[in-house]
């Protein structure tokens, strides 16, 4: 009965349920996400809403606003900050992106890190680009798995940045 599943689903903290017939693109239902997080974005664009309020804001907006679907969080990292901190919060986590991989980038070209060295900078470095693709689904960068990888990676990759050199030379770090 689809009533039982409509049921479920609202339970769940979805609203406007739509068939899958009527789902035309981005399978997964993530058009639906995307479209709630904007709205909430625009409701506080500049501070946010707070860690975590994307729940809580999305159910605010009227059931009658068609293609929104709620969940704990919006499935992007980009839309999750943008929500929860706003475009100051998106800025001071862009620029302390920028100049922790511009470091890492001129570490790579300094001639006095051990080759060991560069390999696990290029390793980590790549695994935590690949971590910031902006257009894929993402679990929530506070609150789940993916966050807290995401976080232990960043940790590790500041720390490997910052490991003096004369260590480095001396081996005693690897």
């Amino acid at each position: 009965d689809t009533t039982v599943v409509k049921n479920i689903i609202k339970d769940h903290g979805e609203i406007n349920y739509t068939p899958k017939k009527d789902k035309k693109f981005f399978y997964g239902d993530y058009y639906k996400l995307y479209n709630a997080a904007y709205l909430v974005f625009s409701k506080n664009y500049l501070i946010g809403s707070g860690v975590k309020s994307f729940i809580y804001e999305c159910i605010k907006i009227p059931s009658d606003t068609k293609n929104i679907s709620c969940n704990n969080h919006p499935h992007n990292i980009y839309l999750e900050i943008l929500v929860n901190l706003g475009i100051i919060g998106m800025f001071v986590f862009v620029i302390f992106l920028f100049f922790l991989i511009n470091k890492i980038i001129k570490n790579l070209f300094k001639n006095n890190i051990s080759n060991n060295h560069k390999i696990v900078l290029i390793l980590f470095l790549a695994i935590f680009i690949s971590e910031l693709i902006p257009f894929r689904s993402y679990g929530s960068i506070f609150q789940t798995i993916n966050g807290s990888v995401f976080w232990f990676l960043l940790g590790l990759i500041s720390y490997i940045n910052i490991i003096p050199i004369n260590r480095i030379k001396n081996k005693t770090v690897f």
